[in-house]
């Protein structure tokens, strides 16, 4: 059995490789040709054959360079998990009926490649499932690791539990809305969170009517650029240890404390 799931495991990273090499050369191409045809097309206005106005050369030029980044980017992540390395969520949903484990709104280039509901795996992956018992176990397993995390769980109103120590966010730039609107939510797990990279954090605990406290003392904010309505109408917090923060000049906070409880205690230190 183990040596099946090796050669499969083989297989997907050979043909991922493939696509990647094909998605590369053509970048590469894009980039020359664009290149060759800025310099070398003339300017019907202009003898001397030089093309003054490249501007929108220039600019596929540029589109051309930042995909051929961005697959080189993914290939560097998909790498990481070629030995069947594993990432994790595991969740309890309230239920019975149709739930979403996660958002409709999640880039579904990043939905995880497996869901086991109470230990039972469940095809096609998909964002919703009816559940039968009032309590439900389910497992989201991801084979590389995300860099958008923006929307995951956005208006999942019925999640009561998310433990992410075994998710892996070190390459994760977006956290936008990840939380938002968990209004079940009454435990959530992040102290194995790695935000070194997050750029955006806007609205990540939005609506939080139910959750008591949050340790964010492992939070990394460096790179964060964006924190506004973070917390918004978050009525139920009393306590956020968020002594790990580090304000960066281009910071914007805006808005991030609006409706929260008077009696909330803030640590920062």
């Amino acid at each position: 059995m183990e040596d099946k799931i090796r050669i499969n495991t083989f297989i997907i990273n050979c043909s991922l490789l493939t696509y990647i090499y094909h998605a590369i050369i053509k970048s590469v191409e894009d980039i020359f040709y664009y290149i060759k045809k800025s310099y070398l097309k003339k300017d019907k206005t202009n003898k001397t054959g030089i093309n003054r106005n490249r501007k929108k050369q220039i600019k596929i030029n540029i589109n051309s360079i930042f995909k051929l980044s961005t697959i080189i980017n993914y290939l560097f992540y998909q790498i990481q998990f070629s030995n069947g390395i594993l990432s994790n969520i595991t969740l309890k949903i309230k239920g019975p009926g149709a739930k979403n484990i996660f958002s409709t709104k999640f880039n579904n280039r990043y939905y995880p490649r497996e869901v086991y509901i109470n230990g039972t795996i469940q095809e096609p992956v998909k964002n919703s499932y009816n559940f039968n018992s009032n309590e439900n176990f389910v497992e989201l397993v991801w084979e590389h690791n995300n860099i958008d995390c923006g929307n995951m769980f956005k208006n999942c109103f019925d999640i009561i539990e998310i433990n992410l120590t075994n998710f892996d966010t070190s390459l994760v730039v977006n956290m936008h809305n990840m939380f938002e609107y968990c209004t079940s939510l009454i435990s959530l797990d992040l102290s194995n969170f790695n935000t070194s990279n997050v750029i955006m954090m806007n609205s990540m605990f939005d609506h939080f009517t139910s959750l008591a406290s949050l340790d964010l003392s492992n939070f990394n904010t460096y790179q964060v650029t964006g924190m506004y309505y973070m917390f918004l109408d978050s009525i139920n917090l009393r306590y956020i240890n968020f002594s790990g923060f580090i304000e960066n000049e281009n910071l914007g906070v805006g808005h991030i404390f609006d409706g929260l409880s008077d009696n909330l205690v803030l640590c920062v230190v």
